[in-house]
């Protein structure tokens, strides 16, 4: 990571990956340079309970948080024919950015699993080798970063760290549908690999970093 870094943003939907990503930064660069960003996208009816837990697991860390709504920029996208998938991954990323100056730092929680989804998913869409090299751990983009810390953690080391520190979490139900292409893939395609392949995941992770 490099050592210019002015502020942190950290991306904090509630979830189990964005809550474990949240409290262990917490516990390594001052709180006084870092900020919580949740999002909330309008389209789950919990969606204001969501943003409400995370305000409350924020004050009892004593770490700021900015909120952003962006249901209408959602629609806006998905009006301009992108499935609902980009939209909301768009209109996400757009927001996060709005928040980043020269050499300031966004942290997300994606992990190990999310990286094998997404070669998969750019497989299927017949990517180059950029593509299949999925997510960096490090990406310099306008200016600013984006940091993935937790790449290379797997499902069952972020839920031991989330029980050992009795970390509390929301579960966004729309992460079961497998309407959703990157859910049937994480919820169908790979388990099916895995009956075969039990260390899928980790040698696909190893053919993104090759690829890369």
């Amino acid at each position: 990571m490099p050592n210019e870094i002015n502020h942190f943003y950290i991306a904090f939907s509630g979830g189990l990956d964005s809550h474990v990503l949240l409290h262990a930064t917490q516990q390594l660069i001052p709180k006084h340079r870092m900020t919580a960003v949740h999002i909330n996208h309008g389209l789950q009816p919990e969606a204001q309970d969501w943003e409400k837990h995370c305000q409350n697991i924020c004050e009892a860390l004593n770490i700021p948080l900015v909120t952003r709504f962006i249901k209408n920029d959602i629609i806006r996208y998905k009006s301009l024919n992108y499935s609902p998938e980009d939209a909301a991954r768009i209109a996400r990323y757009t927001a996060l950015k709005t928040l980043l100056q020269n050499n300031d730092c966004l942290l997300t929680g994606h992990h190990l699993e999310d990286q094998s989804e997404t070669l998969l998913l750019q497989l299927m869409r017949g990517a180059g080798v950029k593509g299949l090299g999925g997510m960096r751990l490090l990406r310099l983009s306008e200016g600013s970063y984006h940091f993935r810390p937790l790449l290379a953690w797997r499902d069952q080391e972020r839920l031991r760290y989330a029980k050992q520190h009795q970390l509390q979490w929301i579960e966004d139900p729309s992460n079961r549908d497998q309407t959703f292409m990157r859910n049937f893939v994480r919820h169908t395609v790979i388990p099916t690999l895995k009956k075969e392949w039990p260390s899928t995941v980790s040698t696909i992770g190893k053919a993104a970093l090759h690829l890369q």
